[in-house]
């Protein structure tokens, strides 16, 4: 008897008749259940291979999206450092706004106290300026 499945396919059950007497219908059975089981583990060996490579691709697809949220926190803590540089300027430029308005009130209220101080010194002058009017009007000549 030859050796192989190619050699064996058209004999049907006499060769396994020659090798087990009486028993070439179990070794047919277990040479199907082989050629079964043979098929499903190339089967299973492609779809493992298939995972395999859809695997690899979730993998590179991970690997992007980190990349990509490490490049997001990133720029989100530059702009948050902006952001903060920003609103110290902001708030030394209200302090200096707030200290422009306390010295422009208090120049106001200076130039409010001098003119009032102008009028009285006027009001002064003019009084005293007609009380030396009256009295050198009034005055007798020395001849």
């Amino acid at each position: 008897a030859t050796s192989g499945s190619a050699a064996t396919a058209g004999l049907g059950t006499a060769w396994a008749e020659e090798l087990w007497p009486g028993g070439g219908l179990q070794v047919e059975q277990m040479r199907s259940k082989f050629l079964a089981m043979t098929q499903s583990l190339r089967q299973s060996n492609e779809s493992g291979a298939e995972l395999q490579g859809l695997l690899a691709r979730a993998l590179d697809r991970c690997d992007a999206l980190e990349a990509s949220a490490t490049e997001a926190r990133r720029l989100r803590d530059h702009h948050h450092h902006r952001w903060c540089v920003l609103e110290q300027e902001r708030d030394g430029l209200q302090r200096v706004a707030q200290q422009a308005q306390v010295a422009e009130r208090s120049a106001h209220q200076g130039e409010k106290s001098a003119l009032e101080e102008a009028a009285s010194w006027r009001r002064w002058l003019a009084s005293f300026l007609d009380v030396l009017l009256r009295r050198g009007a009034s005055a007798r000549p020395l001849l």
